[in-house]
C-alpha cells in the first residue's frame, strides 16, 4: 500500500473488527456506504464516512468538514466540503468552514492573526468559479464544536450587521444611482450598494433583461452579457454607454420597432442551433375550462398582457443568419385570440 501524501485532503474511511456489517433494512444504503476493502483479501469492508480530513505529518489527522454538504447557488451544485478544502490550503488558513445562509455562501477560518478576509477571497477567485468563491469570510479563534468534537455549524454566528455596514458603499454619481434603483425595484432589496453582486443579491437571467431595458429608459446601453460579466452597480456603470441621439424626425408610424439590442444567452443558444425553419418553432399547452371562457374578456386580458410585458413583443432579425438581434415592436391592437 502506498504512504498517503502528508498534508493531503481526503475522504475519512473506517474498517477493522467493530465495524458494522451495514445499515437494517437498507442493501442500497449499505452498499453505497459499506463498500469492499480494497487494501485486503479477507472480505472485510470499508465505511465511507464523508468526512473531509487531512493527513498532518506528525500523523495527526485533521477534521475538515463534511463531504456531504452539497448546496444549489445560482443553479449550480456546490460540495461545501471543496470550498473548505481550497481555504485550508491557503496556508494561514487552519479550519474552514462554508456554510449557505440565504442564497449566500458564508466562510468561517480560524488560523493565523495575520489573516485577512478579502486577500482570501482574491486567492480563491485565482482557482475556483466566482459561485464557489464565499460572499463573505469570517475570521473566528475558534470554531464551535458539539458534544462529539464536530464543528456545530448551527452554533456559527450569523453575518454581523456592523461588519455590513463597514463593507457596505453607497453608489456614486448618477448613473451609479439610478441602477441601484433599477435593481432596489426589481430585486425587493432595500438598500443597494455599489459593491454588491447582482447573482448574490438574488438576480436571474429574467432580471438581467428587465435591467436592460429599464436602463435604455434612462438613455444609457447595456447588454445582457455585461450584466452576467460585470455583477457589481461599479463594475456595470462603468461599461455603459450612453444612447446615441438620432438627428432624424421620429416617424409618427406607430408600427416603428425599438432599436436592436444583444441576445439574452439562452437566445444565443438557440439561434445557434440548426434549424431549417426556424420561425415555425413553437411550444404548446392544452388548457382545459370547467366553462366557456368570456372571449371578450379573454382577450382584452391578453392584450394588456402582451402590453406589459416586452418579452412577448420581441423580434428577431439577422442579416446574415448568424450575427442575431432583437427588438421590442409596439403592442398592436389587432385580435391575438383565434377562435375555431
Amino acid at each position: 500500500m502506498e504512504p498517503v501524501p502528508r498534508g493531503v485532503a481526503g475522504e475519512l474511511y473506517l474498517g477493522g473488527a467493530g465495524l458494522a456489517r451495514g445499515y437494517l433494512d437498507k442493501p442500497a444504503l449499505s452498499a453505497e456506504r459499506f463498500i469492499p476493502n480494497p487494501f485486503a483479501t479477507d472480505g472485510s469492508r470499508l465505511y465511507r464516512t464523508s468526512d473531509l480530513v487531512r493527513w498532518r505529518a506528525d500523523g495527526v489527522l485533521d477534521y475538515l468538514g463534511r463531504l456531504d454538504h452539497q448546496v444549489k447557488i445560482r443553479g449550480f451544485r456546490i460540495e461545501l466540503g471543496e470550498i473548505e478544502a481550497r481555504l485550508v490550503q491557503l496556508g494561514d488558513v487552519r479550519e474552514a468552514v462554508v456554510v449557505a445562509r440565504e442564497g449566500k455562501l458564508i466562510a468561517y477560518v480560524t488560523g493565523e492573526a495575520s489573516l485577512d478576509a478579502q486577500a482570501m477571497k482574491v486567492r480563491l477567485a485565482q482557482t475556483l468559479p466566482d459561485y464557489m468563491v464565499p460572499w463573505r469570510i469570517v475570521i473566528l479563534d475558534a470554531l464551535p464544536l458539539n458534544p462529539n468534537g464536530k464543528v456545530d455549524r448551527k452554533a456559527l454566528p450569523s453575518r454581523s450587521t456592523e461588519t455590513d455596514a463597514a463593507q457596505w458603499e453607497a453608489p456614486q454619481g448618477q448613473l451609479e444611482t439610478q441602477l441601484a434603483a433599477i435593481w432596489s425595484e426589481l430585486l425587493g432589496v432595500e438598500r443597494i450598494g455599489r459593491h454588491d453582486n447582482f447573482f448574490e443579491l438574488g438576480g436571474d437571467s429574467i432580471l438581467s433583461l428587465q435591467i436592460v431595458a429599464r436602463v435604455r429608459h434612462t438613455g444609457w446601453m447595456l447588454s445582457a452579457r455585461q450584466v452576467f460579466e460585470q455583477q457589481t452597480i461599479e463594475q456595470l456603470a462603468a461599461c455603459a454607454r450612453p444612447m446615441e441621439v438620432s438627428s432624424t424626425p421620429a416617424s409618427n408610424d406607430e408600427n416603428d420597432p425599438c432599436e436592436p439590442f444583444d441576445l439574452h444567452p439562452m437566445q444565443a443558444w438557440f439561434f445557434d442551433q440548426a434549424m431549417p425553419s426556424r420561425h415555425h418553432w413553437n411550444q404548446s399547452v392544452l388548457l382545459e375550462s370547467a366553462s366557456a371562457p368570456n372571449v371578450d374578456h379573454l382577450e382584452q386580458a391578453l392584450q394588456e398582457l402582451i402590453a406589459s410585458h416586452a418579452s412577448l413583443r420581441s423580434r428577431f432579425v439577422s442579416s446574415n443568419q448568424e450575427e442575431w438581434q432583437q427588438h421590442d415592436a409596439p403592442a398592436q391592437s389587432s385580435p391575438v385570440l383565434s377562435i375555431e
